[in-house]
């Protein structure tokens, strides 16, 4: 008819013709409903869409907008504020922990040259004032014709030691910055130590001490820059011998565990006081009763230095009595983070 399409099937059965028809209005009520459906979900699906990436993008803004406000702070020179957006599991929040550890190293670094340009400042001052003084002196002398030797040799000691400090710290400067770990290579603390026994016994004995090497143990070998583990054991030895009062017993170990090689300096001398022990590692840092010797001030810094470029955690304790350094080398991969610290 005008309205409905039918569809028929027919066949003669024993003289008569049977028909079937079938209209395909609900075919077409299924394709309306489909089309009207697909047509309304479409509609409800893009606004939908399109609100939630507005939403989106809108606090993508804000995000990206707190970060770029920090950042200009960063810039500026604040570096005390993090930068907002860490807590985030994307990769936005993945760049923004990132710069915070970044800006956290940068902070940490210029808190220290902070320290050391006013420790610096601090401790060079009475080298160079004395050294100015002693030219002045020279040059009084000059003027008046008088024999100006012994001051101009005063005054080349004075600056060979401002020369020394400077190097000193150029040195720590160096192995800070972890360029000498290319020249690791497997060393044996066993045989340092013995080698710097046999060298400082005989010092050790003009000074009224006693410097011992335990039994030997184990080898403890490491990977390592031999020169600069000399130098730590150098520093911490020369500390036992003039930081402590004739009669005082220098002892040296090395002891081995599965993980980690000990290596122990220790003393029984009058020690160093709890509240100064986390402090003897600071750059110029000097204990009272050691402000009276001559000294920079950088012997445990270069301790700790070193220490820290090999992976190794430094402890200063108690001997009870007198004072025992420990030098903890790990033997696994060499990825932890260092401590130095005092206990």
């Amino acid at each position: 008819d005008d309205t409905d399409v039918f569809y028929v099937a027919g066949e003669v059965f024993g003289g008569y013709f049977a028909a079937i028809g079938r209209s395909d209005h609900d075919v077409g009520e299924t394709e309306e409903i489909l089309t009207t459906s697909f047509a309304t979900g479409l509609g409800v699906t893009t606004a939908v869409t399109l609100a939630i990436g507005l939403l989106l993008s809108r606090r993508m803004r804000l995000r990206l907008g707190r970060i770029r406000d920090a950042l200009e702070r960063v810039a500026a020179g604040d570096l005390r504020q993090p930068v907002p957006g860490s807590e985030y599991n994307d990769d936005v929040g993945t760049v923004v922990r990132l710069v915070n550890t970044t800006v956290r190293d940068l902070r940490v670094v210029m808190d220290s040259v902070q320290q050391i340009s006013g420790d610096i400042a601090h401790d060079l001052k009475r080298p160079l004032t004395k050294l100015r003084d002693q030219l002045a002196m020279a040059l009084d002398r000059a003027k008046r014709g008088t024999n100006v030797d012994d001051a101009l040799l005063q005054a080349q000691e004075q600056a060979r030691n401002i020369q020394r400090l400077f190097e000193a710290l150029l040195r720590i400067a160096q192995i800070e910055s972890g360029a000498r770990r290319v020249r690791f290579q497997p060393v044996c603390l066993s045989a340092v130590l013995e080698d710097l026994h046999g060298t400082f016994e005989p010092v050790a004995r003009q000074t009224g001490h006693r410097l011992v090497m335990e039994p030997e143990g184990d080898r403890g070998v490491i990977q390592g820059d031999e020169e600069l583990l000399t130098q730590l054991f150098v520093n911490l030895i020369e500390n036992g011998i003039f930081h402590t009062p004739p009669g005082t017993t220098i002892s040296l170990s090395v002891t081995q565990s599965p993980d980690q090689v000990l290596a122990q300096v220790a003393d029984d001398g009058p020690g160093i006081p709890p509240e100064d022990r986390e402090r003897v590692t600071q750059r110029f840092y000097r204990c009272d009763k050691s402000r009276s010797t001559e000294g920079s001030g950088l012997g445990l810094s270069l301790v700790a230095a070193v220490a820290t470029l090999h992976d190794a955690t430094l402890t200063i304790s108690d001997n009870q009595p007198g004072v025992l350094v420990t030098v903890a080398f790990p033997l696994s991969a060499r990825k932890a983070p260092i401590a130095s610290r005092g206990s």
